[in-house]
């Protein structure tokens, strides 16, 4: 049996994501983490899975090019990659521009570590 409280939450949850206009393909990212496997990264600070992760973000709308974004920039990708509290950081170059929801989806792509901080 379901507990009212999951429901409720729930509830809520989707209300949130229908006013803000939050795209369920971010919502399935932060939470199944769909990283494409068998893919070797070719960034030196980022690891395979990490990358992939990366590589399954050009596949939602908004995000499409962040590959080829940190391949092209990657002093300042590493900095942010490498800072003890990136969610503090703001992304480099134009995806200090994404909303909030992207910018979770990128910070769970690069640094899991971090993504709770950012809920805070």
């Amino acid at each position: 049996m379901i507990s009212h409280n999951y429901v409720f939450k729930f509830d809520f949850f989707l209300k949130i994501l229908i006013e803000n206009d939050i795209k369920l393909d971010e919502v399935n990212f932060l939470l199944e983490f769909p990283y494409i496997r068998n893919i070797t990264s070719p960034i030196y600070f980022l690891n395979d899975t990490q990358w992939g992760g990366i590589k399954a973000l050009t596949n939602i709308n908004g995000l499409e090019n962040i590959d080829k974004e940190i391949e092209g920039s990657l002093n300042q990708w590493k900095k942010f990659v490498e800072s003890e509290t990136p969610e503090l950081e703001s992304i480099p170059q134009d995806w200090k521009n994404k909303n909030y929801f992207q910018k979770l989806c990128i910070i769970r792509a690069i640094r899991k570590d971090r993504i709770i901080f950012l809920l805070k």
